[in-house]
């Protein structure tokens, strides 16, 4: 828990400012981009007299929420230079709290957009992208209203019609929800790299952007485990090991971005399902490679130690990966899941990890450093 903390705390958050007329579904957007349902459950934050900030503890995102713009010409104008002073003044704040990009939210069944807001779109993407989001995109009138936007050439990165959730229609006929997936991709197309991360955590629309950011940050992790595994003593990898899955576990849970009690639950049972499994295998592997080979203690010694270390970190990284992804989805359905259901997948994927990893070591490695009972082991 303490350390999945910290791995959430060092992502640089990121700050999205979301503006639009009162019916435009800027709450409905929130909630179905974003983990943790942002807009109902998030600490609101006046800012100005236009402005709220929302945010919540454990996501790495900022929303900067704006009121309804139905004002007269006079409050118009008030809204427009508050909305452009708070652009320039978090950007002056340094990059931490700088807004990255702006959702200009418009209704298309309302088929319409006044002047005042083109000013205002026009006055934000002097200073940050802008993306304009047409939300409850139904029907032909909305291909009309999106051709007539296009039209007007505003300074926007992209128009992007959608419908944040299924809309019934009558008994069982269902439009299905579309153009999240385009949202999410334009939004990392925009905004800068140092906060893809926290982009990635924040948004429940794309597990597979998880999975595979969560894969290549583990990769890194086989390398410096395969050094420690090198260690002349091997009884000690274990010991040294333990640490450094841990804190990967950590590092991966905050990708995925999961509400806290999930990671805690979820930690807990992959560092005694897994990497306490994981150990003791090691322990196994190293000392009977000390009874089956001789002169284990020099640099064969070492490669022995290093391709465990390797093959317990890949294994336990992508097993862990799958489990995260379950729990993702099921918390997105709202289901619960039972820890001895999480147990179940984490010791299964684990199992099935091993035996990948192993049928993927160069055969002479499982020849001369990995005997036939580790395949028996890897099979029990």
């Amino acid at each position: 828990m303490e350390k999945t903390q910290q791995e959430v705390d060092r992502i640089e958050p990121i700050n999205i400012l979301v503006a639009g007329k009162t019916g435009s579904g800027k709450s409905t957007l929130i909630n179905a981009v974003f983990r943790e349902k942002l807009a109902e459950t998030g600490v609101g934050q006046p800012i100005t007299q236009h402005v709220e900030k929302i945010t919540k503890e454990g996501v790495p995102l900022t929303l900067y929420d704006t009121k309804g713009l139905e004002l007269n010409p006079e409050a118009q104008h008030e809204v427009l230079l508050a909305l452009s002073d708070l652009i320039k003044s978090q950007k002056e704040k340094g990059p931490h709290e700088a807004i990255d990009i702006v959702y200009y939210c418009i209704n298309s069944t309302m088929a319409r957009i006044e002047p005042f807001e083109i000013e205002l779109i026009e006055a934000m993407a002097e200073h940050v992208p802008v993306l304009l989001i047409l939300t409850q995109a139904i029907g032909e009138k909305n291909s009309d209203f999106e051709k007539y936007l296009n039209e007007l050439d505003m300074p926007v990165q992209s128009i992007i019609p959608l419908l944040a959730k299924t809309y019934l229609i009558r008994g069982e006929q269902r439009i299905p929800a579309y153009g999240l997936q385009e949202l999410i991709d334009t939004t990392l197309e925009v905004v800068p790299t140092e906060v893809h991360k926290a982009f990635i955590n924040a948004q429940q629309i794309d597990l597979n952007i998880k999975v595979e950011h969560a894969r290549r940050w583990a990769n890194k992790y086989v390398a410096s485990a395969f050094g420690v595994g090198f260690s002349p003593i091997p009884i000690s990898d274990a010991t040294l090991l333990v640490p450094m899955q841990i804190t990967m576990l950590a590092h991966i849970t905050s990708i995925f971005g999961l509400s806290l009690d999930k990671s805690q639950i979820v930690s807990i049972i992959a560092g005694i399902g897994g990497t306490g499994g994981a150990t003791y295998f090691g322990k196994i592997l190293v000392s009977s490679a000390f009874k089956l080979i001789p002169g284990i203690g020099t640099v064969a010694g070492g490669m022995i130690s290093g391709t465990t270390a390797s093959v317990l970190t890949v294994a336990l990284a992508f097993s862990y990966i799958e489990v995260l992804r379950q729990i993702a989805i099921a918390e997105i359905i709202g289901r619960d899941m039972k820890i001895k259901e999480i147990q179940q997948i984490m010791n299964k994927n684990l199992s099935e990890q091993l035996d990948v990893v192993y049928e993927n070591l160069p055969k002479d490695i499982k020849e001369k450093y990995l005997p036939e009972w580790l395949s028996t082991f890897l099979n029990q």
